[in-house]
């Protein structure tokens, strides 16, 4: 790309909230938007919220109106009107800046094009949304106009950044999007997350992290839980992020917990991670987990298994496969040196860092 220095790029962020808010986009425009600031090749000159919310979400409401309640509420959510909504915020908010703008980034979602150059940053599409999510019931008409903004929006970039290979893999393949502008740039840990040594003897501690407690597949290590229980009675599944109606023996359950010191200590004492998701992108908790010395067992959906091979940090089974589920669970914790070799496996994969995904992106738009 083109710019007006050698050395600067100077960039705009757009999320989907407050680009510094730790609860937006899962924290990701938060720890790449320091990370890129923090590179003496970087400016920073926008961060934009596009999120539709107030006046935008009422008009979005409005013209998207059907007699219907269930086919209004659908409407609001899978019609073009939200997208529509997000990008003329974006576009606002840039009028508005007086410093030039080399390139916008965009985290996650998806928009329409702008007249400023700009980069998309996103761990799925539309397209395998709903591959893997037959829970999510869009209209063929909304789904095929969805998937032609998405194509409209990715074709026109000039990079697309991706958190893993199968998503690089399905805009080249689902969406036509030119391999060159395509690059596969990770994830790192967010720079608060503390890795503390693990207490000795390990706990028969299974934990769980994640706010969606149902696309995660909570209700599924509940039931594998149950039947893990039978043969190791002294284990206990943490639940963090969620707070599910839940009273079995050995459950615990933490709700949502902000203090990452706090976070850290319960990662500590796990012997095993588990993420059965039906459907997740990426997976930041994994590398969490895996940075924490922790095996995982997670489903072979979206880039989990990506992550597990690589790493060689845990095990992956079929999604919704309770029996399996279990199966694995167990395995583990019964056996000390193979949970001992999986956590080094992982923690030695999870090194990765926001530093080094911001060093992937300025080198493929420099090189662009």
């Amino acid at each position: 790309m083109t710019t007006t220095s050698d050395r600067v790029v100077r960039i705009a962020l757009v999320a989907d909230g407050p680009p510094r808010a730790i609860g937006t986009n899962s924290g990701v425009s938060k720890n790449l938007l320091e990370a890129l600031a923090a590179r003496p090749d970087v400016e920073i000159v926008g961060e934009i919220d596009a999120h539709v919310r107030g006046v935008s979400r009422a008009l979005v409401r409005l013209v998207s109106f059907r007699p219907s309640a269930w086919r209004w509420r659908r409407t609001v959510s899978w019609g073009t009107a939200k997208p529509r909504f997000r990008s003329l915020l974006r576009d606002l908010k840039i009028s508005t800046r007086r410093t030039e703008i080399d390139l916008v980034i965009h985290v996650r979602n998806f928009y329409f094009p702008t007249q400023v150059p700009y980069a998309a940053f996103i761990d799925t599409t539309m397209h395998l949304r709903r591959m893997h999510m037959p829970e999510v019931r869009i209209r063929d008409a909304d789904y095929e106009r969805l998937i032609d903004i998405e194509q409209n929006y990715f074709t026109h970039a000039t990079h697309v950044f991706t958190v893993s290979d199968y998503v690089r893999k399905d805009l080249i393949e689902s969406y036509g999007v030119d391999p060159q502008s395509v690059s596969v740039v990770g994830a790192g840990l967010r720079k608060d997350f503390v890795v503390r040594p693990k207490p000795v003897p390990q706990l028969n501690m299974i934990l769980f992290v994640g706010r969606d407690f149902d696309r995660k597949g909570g209700w599924d290590l509940v039931q594998a839980f149950a039947i893990v229980r039978e043969r190791f009675p002294e284990a206990t599944l943490e639940i963090v992020g969620s707070t599910p109606n839940i009273s079995a023996p050995g459950v615990v359950i933490h709700g949502d917990v902000q203090d990452i010191d706090e976070l850290s200590k319960i990662y500590s004492r796990a012997a095993v991670f588990s993420l059965p998701a039906h459907f997740e992108p990426f997976g930041l908790v994994v590398l969490e987990a895996l940075a924490s010395g922790i095996p995982c067992v997670v489903t072979d959906v979206g880039a989990l298994r990506e992550i597990i091979e690589t790493s060689g940090g845990g095990v992956v089974v079929e999604p919704r496969s309770i029996p399996e589920l279990a199966r694995a669970l167990e395995e583990l914790l019964a056996d000390a040196d193979l949970r001992a070799k999986l956590g080094l496996a992982g923690r030695n994969y999870a090194r990765q860092s926001w530093e080094d995904v911001a060093g992937r992106i300025m080198s493929a738009i420099v090189a662009a």
